[in-house]
């Protein structure tokens, strides 16, 4: 929740109105609607304080955070890909580098394609229970995850677009 909250005021920080949506059928964290209001977002926010806990692997590189997804119902959403043109990713390192949470906006086409990457890995049958994706699986290092923040303001710039 916490991630969700941190969102929300990033988002109204920089000029979206954005609601957060609570229950246990939801299939997005926040729903931001455009000035005029016939356009909106799906956001999906995933959270993470510790890039270390709980890894079986050592890291790629310093900070590499992994986020959680339920791999079962990212599966399906991934089969329907084709419905949710309007849905980004929000991964939030609580942790970031200058003390304060740091955002990675993503298009759901690149989280989709890190799991069908991983998801072609694994034996049929076997794509169950939680999956993560770290940083590292979309930068191939941390000068890379620096060149996005930069170029792409931390991926904001995909939601004024959706929402132009």
């Amino acid at each position: 929740m916490a991630g969700e909250f941190y969102t929300s005021g990033e988002l109204f920080k920089r000029g979206f109105f954005a609601n957060l949506s609570f229950g246990n059928a939801k299939s997005f964290d926040i729903v931001v609607f455009s000035n005029r209001e016939d356009r909106f977002a799906r956001i999906e926010v995933k959270s993470s304080r510790d890039p270390y806990f709980t890894r079986r692997h050592p890291p790629v590189y310093e900070k590499d955070h992994k986020f959680h997804f339920n791999i079962e119902a990212l599966h399906e959403e991934i089969k329907s890909a084709k419905s949710s043109p309007n849905k980004l990713y929000v991964f939030v390192a609580l942790d970031g580098d200058n003390g304060k949470p740091d955002f990675f906006v993503f298009k759901s086409d690149t989280v989709y394609e890190v799991m069908r990457r991983k998801i072609r890995a694994v034996p049929i049958g076997k794509v169950h229970g939680r999956w993560d994706i770290k940083l590292s699986d979309i930068f191939e290092s941390k000068e890379a995850e620096y060149s996005y923040r930069e170029k792409q303001d931390f991926g904001w710039n995909f939601l004024r677009d959706l929402l132009k």
